[in-house]
């Protein structure tokens, strides 16, 4: 197994999760402000040029989220995902949709509306609606975890790592300062002997 990855990226996710999995894989280095994910050979495993991509034989993977499934459903007996066509699974879905479509999307908005897109093309009142987007939609996450360790309850799974990355992300916008729950919550995953720190350096 490959993944091809840049640090401060979605790639972390899955580091991340190989490490709590105990799987070895190589790890190749992708640098994008070198513009090594526009190289063919780079192209040739993912047409959209972005990290993280993931080889297992003759399996290429793009989709953080998806890339983060199919490792935990090949491990199951690791226990950090439900098993499919379950009531469990359909929560543990539910849960990786609304990350998509209510959180990310709007610090992605974020993003793009303070330094990726052209200046001539940024818009203050964009930010500020998905700022406000944002904000109710992770209220939901922190009444969630109000009486709850980990998002599926007792257990930790690939969804607290995928709400970490958002979590962390939203704090970088100074978005869940109003939500002890969510900043205890995150403090607690950061410390897991896994969590992939040397992306952050």
């Amino acid at each position: 197994m490959k993944l091809y990855e840049f640090k401060r990226t979605r790639s972390y996710k899955i580091r991340w999760l190989l490490k709590e999995l105990g799987v070895d894989c190589e790890y190749k280095t992708v640098n994008l402000m070198e513009g090594e994910h526009q190289k063919s050979d780079f192209l040739k495993l993912n047409p959209f040029g972005k990290v993280p991509t993931f080889v297992d034989g003759d399996l290429r993977l793009h989709e953080a989220s998806a890339i983060c499934n199919y490792l935990a459903d090949k491990y199951p007996n690791k226990g950090l995902i439900p098993k499919p066509a379950t009531n469990f699974r359909a929560i543990y879905d539910k849960w990786n949709f609304f990350a998509s479509n209510e959180l990310e999307c709007h610090l992605w908005t974020c993003e793009k509306h303070s330094w990726f897109y052209p200046e001539e093309k940024r818009s203050s009142l964009a930010i500020e609606m998905a700022k406000s987007d944002f904000s109710k939609a992770i209220k939901i996450v922190n009444d969630t975890l109000s009486d709850k360790k980990f998002l599926l309850g007792t257990d930790f799974s690939v969804l607290d790592i995928n709400y970490a990355y958002l979590i962390r992300w939203g704090k970088s916008h100074n978005l869940i300062q109003e939500y002890p729950r969510l900043i205890e919550y995150l403090n607690g995953l950061i410390d897991r002997p896994a969590y992939p720190r040397e992306l952050f350096d």
